[in-house]
């Protein structure tokens, strides 16, 4: 797509926000998420990595119950889509639970558009091939769009069959065009409609 707006509004439900107010809003909606899973099942079991140039598995498979810290967010230097998805990937093949029979939900937070990448899903994440001018533009959609369409690939079977759910939110209002192709149907959120997520 052509016609992205690249130009979008720093706003949070209905005020600017500085990046302290952008950490706490994405520390914010992850806790309340954990929370709520918690409520579900203690013995439901979650991981979470961070990505910006490059990923990082930050909690392992765990019960939720087991879990002794918060997920905090932090700035970095840029917007990978293709490392999140590559640790996404990983999480998901995992031994310890892709065969276990449990049904998988999927949460992808960003804060923006990307402005790194690597060439492909299969890219070894290393500083050599770390791509990108630090800025959201056309080149940096089309490489983190094929990266989606190549992961909803890998794991169709079980977005088929409902055993992966696909959650995409978006801190901030700026276009979702992306988020929209990675997440199951109808499930991209705002930072105005998260709460949806937790209902």
């Amino acid at each position: 797509s052509k016609d992205i707006d690249y130009n979008h509004k720093n706003k949070i439900e209905g005020y600017t926000y500085n990046n302290a107010d952008q950490h706490q809003a994405f520390n914010l909606y992850s806790n309340s998420l954990l929370k709520k899973i918690a409520q579900m099942n203690a013995d439901n079991k979650i991981a979470a990595a961070s990505f910006y140039n490059y990923s990082s598995v930050v909690q392992n498979w765990t019960s939720v119950s087991n879990m002794t810290s918060p997920i905090a967010y932090t700035n970095n230097q840029g917007t990978n889509y293709v490392a999140g998805l590559q640790a996404a990937r990983d999480l998901l093949q995992n031994e310890t639970i892709a065969n276990d029979g449990n049904d998988k939900v999927l949460v992808f937070l960003s804060d923006g558009l990307p402005t790194k990448h690597f060439a492909t899903l299969d890219t070894k994440p290393i500083s050599d091939n770390l791509k990108g001018s630090g800025k959201e533009d056309q080149d940096e959609y089309n490489i983190a769009a094929q990266a989606i369409e190549d992961f909803k690939t890998l794991f169709a079977e079980d977005i088929e069959s409902g055993k992966l759910e696909i959650y995409t939110v978006a801190v901030g209002t700026w276009t979702t065009a992306l988020l929209d192709k990675l997440s199951t149907e109808g499930k991209t959120l705002s930072s105005t409609n998260f709460v949806n997520i937790l209902n």
